[in-house]
């Protein structure tokens, strides 16, 4: 009887000491899967742009018909061949991939340049807003230092770090 009350204090205790680190490996890996998935769309948009000739774009979008203003990735997005090249999706566009919301308490900003948008021109270069580099930063509740960035630089090139400067 003694050695069963032992086995169960001492599982009890490891399963104190293990659940948290467990969850925390579970939202790391959640992220990073976010992360690359992000990644993987901001090279498709690019491929895409280069195959067909013509400028591609991808904005948040709630719904999957259109693009939201408010500049929150984490509800889904939308990609779409982007001829007349506004960053947003038109009759006559052709829509290529709609991204559901990320779920959970994972966000995702950009700075001012990819805020509304995304787009890419047929030669493979990036053009957003603004003029110069841009990050998407994702996180969730571990804080910044354990989020990710999706740097993007002028010419259109993708590099996914460790680590976001800021999060909401």
């Amino acid at each position: 009887m003694i050695e069963l009350l032992v086995a169960i204090a001492v599982f009890g205790i490891l399963l104190v000491v293990a659940v948290p680190a467990f969850r925390g490996m579970i939202l790391g890996n959640r992220l990073m899967t976010l992360t690359h998935e992000t990644a993987r769309a901001i090279n498709l948009t690019r491929s895409e742009a280069i195959k067909r000739g013509l400028r591609v774009s991808m904005c948040p979008s709630a719904n999957g018909t259109s693009c939201a203003a408010d500049g929150r990735w984490e509800q889904g997005w939308i990609q779409f061949a982007d001829p007349n090249g506004n960053g947003n999706f038109d009759a006559g566009d052709t829509l290529l991939l709609v991204r559901e919301a990320y779920g959970g308490q994972t966000t995702v900003r950009t700075g001012a340049r990819f805020n509304q948008f995304l787009s890419y021109l047929p030669n493979g270069q990036s053009q957003g807003t603004g003029g110069s580099n841009d990050t998407f930063r994702l996180c969730n509740e571990r804080g910044t230092t354990l989020g990710f960035s999706i740097m993007i630089n002028n010419v259109g090139r993708v590099r996914v770090d460790r680590g976001a400067a800021s999060c909401p």
